[in-house]
């Protein structure tokens, strides 16, 4: 219920937050983020050539039952920890992939990559490749561009860089 209430808090906060935003500056559009290749040259012009970017590098923070931000039990997908194994890291898995949780569309509209329940991706954590699914919905990865991690306790937890594939 605590979770249910932070969530629909968020959302407000989310929203009032946006309507204040009175404009969004454009900006030159960053060739690593489109994935553009500028290098190619066709009779000595530069031309971009676009290809498809299946991963990025992004923040990824921790999550567990009673942490700072009062995270509960229970996920959006409706699984709880009792549904999950728990890896080496105390990390918890679901079918052997890391739990996690990201941005949503569920919690309001967002600049930042957004996924649907039960998306998987491949994450990289320190050179290390893991299957990973998205179980849960992240308040804070609405304005910041990470994602959670779902782990046992705070010695569980980790704050690193990650590549995610797609």
């Amino acid at each position: 219920m605590k979770r249910i209430i932070g969530v629909i808090i968020l959302e407000l906060v989310l929203i009032a937050y946006m309507s204040i935003q009175v404009e969004i500056v454009k900006s030159k559009p960053d060739p690593i983020v489109l994935g553009i290749n500028v290098t190619s040259e066709i009779k000595g012009k530069p031309k971009p050539v676009v290809r498809q970017s299946n991963s990025y590098r992004t923040r990824m923070t921790s999550f567990w039952v009673g942490d700072d931000c009062n995270s509960e039990d229970m996920t959006a997908s409706g699984k709880s920890s009792k549904d999950f194994g728990i890896n080496e890291h105390g990390w918890y898995t679901w079918n052997g992939m890391l739990v996690i949780a990201t941005a949503s569309h569920r919690l309001g509209n967002t600049n930042q990559r957004t996924y649907n329940l039960y998306d998987q991706v491949t994450l990289v954590i320190n050179g290390v490749s893991y299957k990973a699914v998205v179980l849960d919905v992240c308040g804070f990865c609405q304005i910041d561009n990470r994602i959670d991690l779902f782990v046992k306790d705070r010695a569980s937890a980790i704050d690193t860089n990650v590549e995610i594939r797609k």
